[in-house]
């Protein structure tokens, strides 16, 4: 496995490495950590996100894991208190704070999509749109790259510190392979559900190299093969979960096993097989077999140098949503998904070497359960109606203050009055020190970027925080994050490989400490300003 191989491609332009590795040697009043001790046979560096892995789900469900997150929990290190620390709990945000080790308030990315003025008016901005990198033959998809992304990462840190390093990124979601990705010039791939393929941008490379092309062919037709899920698993292994069947599933009707595309999807042809099938579990599958295509292709681990590659597995989040994390769908996809990384962790070990990986496992958010399911056990839980949406739009026509910085204060004080209001901060947290102190405030404070305007009420200068459990939808099925409760924050954070002791703590830990730890395993240098820490893994 240390045979020397041939050129790398794709490294960061010179300007870009130059820029980087100023910043790490105290560019810009950014002075560089010095790498520790790491274990000097490293190669590659794996960042593997589950999209909505709420933590609770993994001890919830620990006895009927046999697979990878078996090995994560039995040979890994677990820090058992690990939370996002932001209050947007968003895909993007979240995604960019693992990947950069700041919170969103530094790297920009405050939500998957936020509201910017421009020329009087309020425009909506996705976090990773770019019009002047257009998707490689998807001219009707708008163009990508992580343009608005404003910090390195860890994979910029690996290229700054050696340029030869090969990055890769795959998800689903190109807002998770972007980000996790940062700002360089890799293989970088996410899924078209229209087309059915995985594809990237100008922004990376100006024509898709054969490798992947084969995949799209040849290797994804065997995974979009079955136009039916069904539950994996013997009847025994669900006790765990609620009912197969509630209203709040799904599109309220097949909200049980099997479901099928002849009966859930409004298009009966091709793009709405491909939409129908990207909610699926077997998306995931496929992830992780590009991703292995990827390893092999691009030699990535076979030297001395440190690579970098990121798996986001995004099904999680897709069926968390349709029918909640408690649902037998979720725990079928999760004994699935253990499966696949139980053999994507053997296959590491079979082309990298136990050895010479370090792997780091974490969320981008959590979840709330369904509120239906809550309320059913007596919490106080809802989604917001048209009534109540109707009571918000009298207090915003109440308020005659002229617009300006008084009507904020005004609002942001009159909106708590409604019962299932519980704070409206005001956008530029720090500098209103008129405002009450809120239990939440550094964490909306780290959500803040000037310019970056998140949430329904964003126009107004407002964020808003309903009561716990509430959601503002009045969509009548399913559930969504984005609160900065404890149950959108919580996910887990475990580290396994080369010198890393098996064992677990409880102390607070945080996912900017993510790259920060991944980066010391494998003897990279960070920069000093970072709000994240390497945490103590190693044996």
């Amino acid at each position: 496995m240390s045979t020397p191989r041939g050129p790398r491609h794709h490294l960061a332009p010179a300007a870009l490495r130059v820029a980087s590795l100023l910043a790490l040697l105290g560019g810009a009043g950014c002075a560089a950590t010095p790498a520790p001790a790491p274990d000097p046979d490293v190669r590659l560096v794996v960042a593997l996100v589950v999209d909505q892995l709420r933590a609770d789900l993994l001890t919830r469900y620990d006895t009927l894991f046999t697979g990878g997150f078996r090995r994560l929990a039995d040979q890994g290190f677990r820090y058992t208190n690990a939370t996002q620390d932001h209050a947007v709990t968003e895909t993007a945000a979240g995604h960019a704070t693992l990947s950069t080790g700041v919170v969103p308030s530094k790297h920009g990315i405050v939500s998957n999509t936020w509201y910017e003025e421009r020329d009087g008016t309020w425009t909506a901005v996705y976090a990773v749109e770019d019009p002047s990198s257009p998707v490689l033959g998807e001219p009707d998809l708008e163009g990508r790259s992580p343009a608005n992304l404003e910090r390195d990462g860890l994979a910029d840190w690996m290229r700054a510190h050696r340029p030869e390093a090969r990055v890769a990124s795959v998800s689903r979601k190109d807002r998770a392979a972007i980000t996790m990705a940062a700002r360089q010039r890799g293989e970088v791939y996410w899924l078209s559900p229209g087309s059915g393929r995985f594809v990237t941008s100008a922004f990376y490379t100006d024509a898709y190299p054969g490798w992947l092309d084969r995949f799209n062919r040849d290797t994804l037709p065997v995974f979009y093969a079955d136009s039916v899920w069904e539950q994996k698993w013997p009847e025994k292994r669900f006790a765990t979960p609620r009912g197969d069947t509630a209203a709040y599933e799904g599109d309220g009707v097949h909200s049980y096993f099997p479901h099928r595309f002849t009966d859930e999807s409004r298009r009966q042809d091709t793009r709405g097989f491909n939409l129908w099938i990207a909610e699926t579990p077997v998306i995931d599958a496929a992830t992780l077999a590009l991703a292995r295509a990827a390893l092999t292709e691009l030699a990535l681990g076979q030297d001395s140098v440190p690579d970098y590659l990121s798996v986001s597995l995004s099904q999680t989040d897709a069926v968390g949503h349709d029918y909640g994390p408690l649902s037998r769908e979720q725990l079928d996809n999760l004994l699935r998904l253990d499966q696949e990384l139980g053999d994507f962790l053997a296959f590491l070990d079979r082309t990298v070497g136990p050895e010479h990986w370090v792997l780091g496992l974490s969320a981008d958010h959590g979840v709330v359960d369904v509120p239906e399911y809550l309320a059913s056990l007596g919490v106080d839980a809802g989604r917001l109606n048209r009534a109540q949406l109707d009571e918000v739009r009298k207090i915003l026509d109440s308020v005659s203050t002229p617009t300006g910085a008084q009507r904020v204060r005004d609002l942001s004080a009159a909106l708590p009055r409604l019962p299932f209001i519980v704070s409206a901060p005001i956008l530029g947290y720090v500098a209103d020190t008129e405002q009450a102190a809120d239990t939440f405030q550094r964490l909306w404070e780290n959500s803040w970027f000037p310019g970056r305007a998140t949430g329904p009420l964003a126009a107004e200068g407002l964020e808003v925080l309903l009561t716990e459990h509430w959601l503002w939808t009045t969509d009548l099925r399913g559930t969504t994050h984005g609160s900065p409760y404890l149950y959108d924050r919580s996910v887990p954070l475990v580290f396994l490989g080369a010198g890393v002791r098996a064992g677990s703590s409880d102390e607070p830990a945080r996912t900017v400490d993510f790259a920060p730890t991944l980066a010391a395993l494998a003897g990279i240098p960070t920069p000093a300003d970072l709000d994240g820490r390497p945490l103590p893994v190693s044996r």
